[in-house]
C-alpha cells in the first residue's frame, strides 16, 4: 500500500466518529438525514477509492472503480443538497437534476458504459 492509498483510507475510517456523534444526536431534522447520507456517501468514495490505489483486490479493479466514480458524484450532489438545504431550506432544482444525473450515471456504470 502506498501514501496515495492510505490517505483516502484514513478519511473514511474519519468519518466513522462524526457518523457516531450524528447518531447520538437526537432528534433528527431533515438537514440531520441529509448529514447523514452525505457522510454514507463519503465514507463509501474514501473506502472504494482507497481500494483503488491500493495492491488488494486486483481483479476487481474496473469495478472499485465504476464504484468510486459514481461514489463522488453521489457525495458531491449530496453536499449540495445538505448545503443548500441548510442555508436556504430547499434543495432546488440543482438537487433534482443532481440525482437525475447521479440515476443517469449509475445506469451507465452498472451497463458498464461507463469506465
Amino acid at each position: 500500500m502506498t501514501i496515495h492509498s492510505w490517505i483516502p483510507l484514513i478519511a473514511g475510517i474519519a468519518y466513522v466518529p462524526l457518523f457516531v456523534i450524528l447518531i447520538h444526536n437526537r432528534p433528527w431534522q431533515k438537514q440531520h438525514y441529509l448529514f447523514a447520507w452525505y457522510l454514507g456517501a463519503a465514507t463509501l468514495w474514501s473506502l472504494s477509492s482507497a481500494f483503488v490505489r491500493s495492491d488488494f483486490l486486483v481483479e476487481y479493479k474496473l469495478l472499485l472503480f465504476r464504484v468510486v466514480i459514481c461514489s463522488f458524484v453521489w457525495a458531491t450532489v449530496q453536499f449540495y443538497h445538505f448545503i443548500k438545504f441548510y442555508l436556504f431550506k430547499s434543495g432546488g432544482l440543482g438537487a433534482k437534476l443532481g440525482y437525475t444525473g447521479l440515476a443517469i450515471l449509475v445506469a451507465a456504470a452498472s451497463l458498464r458504459y461507463v469506465p
